[in-house]
């Protein structure tokens, strides 16, 4: 745990970051954790034209403890096979949340 009892680093998918704005509690990840790492791939999917304007325009604006991660290289993996992009993306970049 990080201080004042915040876990230090997440790695975030879409998903939660999406719905969260959209129910206007995306206030709570600062409440939680310091850091949250956003592949490229997430970024991307959060800033497409079918994504509510709240949601865009949010990412857009990102907040200081938000940061985007660079994409890495997503080797053919059977386990993964099932996930989408962004899924894969934020499963490899969790590794650097840790240390």
């Amino acid at each position: 745990m990080a201080s004042k009892g915040r876990v230090r680093c997440v790695v975030a998918d879409a998903g939660p970051l999406h719905y969260l704005v959209l129910i206007g509690h995306i206030g709570l990840l600062p409440q939680v954790f310091e850091l949250v790492l956003v592949p490229e791939t997430v970024r991307d999917e959060l800033t497409q034209a079918r994504t509510p304007s709240a949601v865009r325009a949010w990412i857009t604006r990102r907040p200081a403890w938000l940061r985007i991660a660079p994409t890495p290289a997503i080797p053919d993996d059977l386990q993964l096979a099932t996930l989408d992009d962004g899924e894969r993306a934020a499963n490899r970049v969790g590794g650097l949340c840790a240390g």
